[in-house]
């Protein structure tokens, strides 16, 4: 395949892996009378493919050739202890000095209210703290490469929920032309408006549960808005919302988001103290050579916030893998 965009010097690569697409780790698209098995993270032939409802594997990737030694570690999963962590300084909002951080650290729990409407900026807005994200239910080969890690921050308003994921990797890799927006660097949100999943392992059927699979600028001194919408792993469309948008770092990228009921594809949602969401933040990442590609593409494989307990999949076909946090004061 030809890239889309000038790559990385070779001298940053490091590993196997490179930054690569946040969410899950995709299975080979089905057969046209494979049913409702394929995994979004499987390549197409062309980009008219784009446009037709494919679904993702439910379960445990049985992967052949490149990613043949692909392993799920369980929930004590995490990264290296070399990875480096992504560089979150000057990234804090409040030069005034009246930013107030907020001291909840596992969102998985709870969410801290933003007392601001979010600037999609690349800086992160005050309130939420950034931590790290210890990463499980890796799907690529042996380990997370080094020089492969991510941060998050998350906070909700009356209308929706706030996202701050900074990722570190070695060089930034896109996916080829026509293919999924998770075959390169990038990053994927996982929400649910209520927490609340009576359809489950699948998505709410009505509505109100989204995977959003979002890909990693070409550069550190570019930005992408290029967004996809997938529902009970089947992809939807295009993610076309004005509030998302990811920047290039010198040390790999940041996705900024504020996802809104139209996301989830709901007329309206309203959030309240006390009340619930659902959510998860997955990373893809890529080869460290942007010649090198496998059954995903480019991606080597990706790793998640948060896997429920067995025998639930993964976040992109599996609702007993995603967080249920309560929304904080």
């Amino acid at each position: 395949m030809t890239h889309r965009a000038g790559l990385a010097a070779a001298a940053l690569l490091v590993g196997l892996g490179a930054c690569g697409r946040i969410g899950f780790t995709l299975l080979a698209l089905p057969s046209d009378d494979a049913g409702a098995s394929g995994h979004p993270d499987a390549s197409l032939p062309d980009a008219a493919a784009r446009d037709a409802t494919t679904t993702h594997d439910a379960g445990p990737v049985e992967a052949s050739g490149d990613d043949a030694d692909v392993e799920q570690p369980g929930l004590d999963g995490g990264l290296p202890e070399d990875a480096a962590q992504p560089d979150a300084s000057s990234a804090v909002d409040g030069g005034d000095g009246g930013c107030v951080t907020s001291s909840i650290v596992n969102y998985c729990t709870a969410l801290p209210f933003l007392p601001a409407p979010p600037v999609i900026d690349g800086v992160l807005d005050c309130g939420p703290t950034l931590i790290p994200i210890v990463a499980v239910g890796w799907t690529g080969p042996g380990v997370v490469p080094a020089g492969n890690s991510a941060m998050l921050a998350a906070a909700w308003r009356p209308d929706g929920l706030y996202f701050y994921v900074a990722v570190t990797c070695p060089s930034l890799i896109l996916a080829d032309p026509g293919e999924y927006a998770w075959e390169g660097n990038g990053v994927e949100l996982y929400v649910d408006h209520d927490g609340l999943f009576p359809n489950s392992p699948m998505y709410d059927s009505d509505g109100g549960t989204s995977q959003l699979v979002t890909e990693a600028p070409d550069s550190g001194t570019s930005t992408s808005t290029t967004g996809e919408i997938w529902r009970n792993a089947a992809y939807l469309g295009p993610w076309t919302s004005s509030t998302f948008e990811l920047f290039g770092t010198p040390t790999g990228y940041v996705l900024e988001a504020f996802v809104a009921a139209a996301d989830l594809d709901l007329v309206t949602w309203s959030l309240s103290p006390g009340g619930m969401v659902g959510l998860n933040v997955a990373v893809n990442v890529t080869y460290a050579s942007p010649t090198t590609t496998g059954n995903n593409g480019h991606r080597l494989g990706q790793f998640f916030m948060y896997l429920g307990p067995p025998p639930a999949g993964g976040p992109f076909s599996d609702v007993r893998s995603f967080c249920t946090p309560t929304l904080s004061e």
